[in-house]
């Protein structure tokens, strides 16, 4: 894998803990890697911000206790372990990992809205701690300074802001970004 670009984020949450993501992008798209607690995950993208594949996976006292790895296929998304297809998949491009900030930057460089503009979009959403991935149907719009960010399936909905490359710097009651490039 020839890397451009390496860099990491780490946001606080709102509980004092933090999200670290390593960030690379290849000719090829986007390598996430990142840890929350005892929550770790690998994420690729190809260079249209499309995921490709999502692992994540729960370690406990040095032992890994739970495991997810989902792969974005013609017709949707699979277990890979399990091969078991991940119903109404099929329109999901993206995929949200339930504990980091990092997974809002690929729908939104993806979508490329302009101000004022608002998308709907299913996503492979993986909660944790359970790892147990559903289609959710998330909405993004922009205004100024930033967008508003709805998960319609869950009833969530904040305003996040973002820097000039789409990365989240600010997800009111949720996280802030603390470190990395700006």
């Amino acid at each position: 894998m020839t890397t451009l670009q390496s860099f990491s984020k780490c946001w606080r949450w709102n509980t004092g803990t933090t999200d670290t993501t390593d960030i690379h992008q290849t000719p090829d798209g986007l390598y996430l890697r990142g840890q929350h607690n005892g929550t770790h995950y690998w994420l690729l993208a190809d260079k249209a911000f499309r995921t490709q594949w999502v692992k994540v996976w729960q370690m406990a006292a040095s032992e890994r206790i739970a495991e997810k790895h989902l792969v974005r296929q013609a017709g949707g998304w699979r277990d890979a372990a399990t091969q078991t297809h991940i119903p109404n998949s099929h329109s999901a491009l993206d995929a949200d990992i339930g504990c980091t900030a990092a997974t809002n930057t690929l729908p939104i460089n993806r979508l490329a809205l302009s101000v004022g503009e608002t998308r709907d979009i299913n996503v492979l959403y993986v909660p944790v701690p359970s790892l147990t991935p559903q289609i959710a149907r998330q909405r993004y719009s922009r205004h100024r300074g930033g967008y508003t960010y709805e998960n319609l399936t869950l009833g969530f909905s904040s305003r996040i802001e973002v820097d000039s490359s789409g990365w989240v710097t600010e997800y009111p009651t949720v996280w802030r970004l603390i470190e990395g490039p700006q």
